[in-house]
């Protein structure tokens, strides 16, 4: 029993000692929406499915950029580019072929630069281009907001870039909803957004896309 103990001991230790590793992904459409243990569990199931010799050697992935970006408060479903945090025994060549390496520098929730995509449809949210400029005022962002046929785009003054919440964008009608492209840094409130823009009680329905980011 001793020894026993002592072997279990040993390898909690080692655990411990594990340098996690950081590699870049993309989470589909289809994954998005049922939490982050789920959105976990089903990560290391696509590695696992695809990678079949890591089973042994992965112990856990963790999606590790807009969940500690975000927390808990985020109710609306994304998808899209993100990073995940992986702990393996080993992490030699067969391992890095299954995912492409992080930024350098990557810290988890950690960014520069975050370009994002929501999705509004009309029969849903019938109000989204009043929640947007209404969002704009209450949230005191000195924008101005050009319209070009079915688009708008949302200009700030260089001054206020500097706070690294909102940086630009804007949005269009598309006929069936407002596609929201926008560009934020990583003080931008995501879900108080949402909840702005789409209510408080349909933020959940909204869809959002993470088109890409800077470390």
């Amino acid at each position: 029993m001793a020894g026993t103990t002592a072997a279990l001991a040993g390898v909690v230790a080692g655990k411990r000692r594990l340098a996690p590793v950081h590699v870049r992904l993309t989470v589909p459409p289809e994954a998005a929406g049922f939490g982050s243990e789920w959105l976990d569990a089903w990560l290391a199931r696509r590695l696992f499915r695809e990678h079949p010799e890591l089973v042994d050697t992965v112990l856990s992935v963790r999606e590790a950029l807009i969940g500690p970006w975000c927390g808990t408060r985020l109710v609306s479903l994304w998808h899209g580019e993100t990073i995940a945090t992986v702990t393996a025994w080993e992490w030699g060549d067969e391992a890095s072929r299954a995912y492409g390496p992080a930024p350098a520098g990557f810290a988890p929730g950690v960014f520069t630069t975050m370009d994002l995509e929501v999705d509004l449809p009309h029969a849903v949210f019938p109000w989204a281009a009043e929640g947007i400029a209404a969002w704009l005022r209450d949230d005191r962002a000195p924008a101005t907001v050009r319209r070009v046929d079915k688009t708008w785009r949302i200009e700030l003054p260089e001054a206020w870039l500097k706070r690294r919440l909102l940086l630009g964008g804007g949005w269009r009608d598309t006929g069936e909803g407002i596609v929201v492209a926008i560009r934020v840094g990583r003080k931008f409130d995501l879900p108080a957004f949402l909840s702005g823009v789409a209510g408080p009680e349909a933020a959940r329905l909204a869809r959002v896309r993470v088109a890409g980011f800077e470390p």
